[in-house]
């Protein structure tokens, strides 16, 4: 199975001579430097929101929750993330995922590039390999669900 995540309701083009100038979307998923008013549209800004889904795919939540705008956007910009769940242990390559995703710096967050030959994803990859190839899975879901 793929899963791809696609967002029609803000769509842009970064080609052209004027950079993209992006501040719409759902607010839990905005980047830090978003809401400090960094607007410019760069990967680093889809990084983040990417991460924040990932968190939300394996802890069931997402990092930063508030029903007051404001407090939400102060998490976003001060508070570190935390990963932890009292019904989820994740393997420490995820929560190394996660972390470099959710980065508060958008010039250290992980680059795309980098997303893609990670430690977590390449296994997974790997394991989707064998089984496109017709080879048994080895491996319950038990101990996947372990190895999140």
């Amino acid at each position: 199975m793929d899963l791809r995540i696609v967002d029609f309701g803000i769509f842009g083009s970064s080609s052209g001579i004027n950079p993209e100038k992006v501040q719409a979307g759902s607010l839990k998923y905005m980047s830090p430097e978003l809401l400090t008013g960094h607007t410019e549209s760069s990967p680093a800004i889809d990084v983040w929101s990417l991460g924040i889904i990932l968190h939300g795919l394996v802890l069931g939540t997402v990092p930063f929750r508030s029903s007051n705008r404001d407090e939400l956007k102060k998490m976003i910009i001060e508070h570190d993330v935390k990963l932890t769940s009292e019904h989820v242990k994740l393997s420490p390559p995820c929560k190394d995922l996660i972390r470099k995703m959710l980065c508060k710096d958008p010039l250290k967050r992980i680059p795309v590039s980098e997303i893609m030959t990670h430690p977590w994803i390449a296994k997974y990859k790997e394991k989707k390999h064998r089984l496109d190839w017709g080879y048994s899975e080895s491996e319950s879901d038990e101990n996947i669900a372990i190895e999140i």
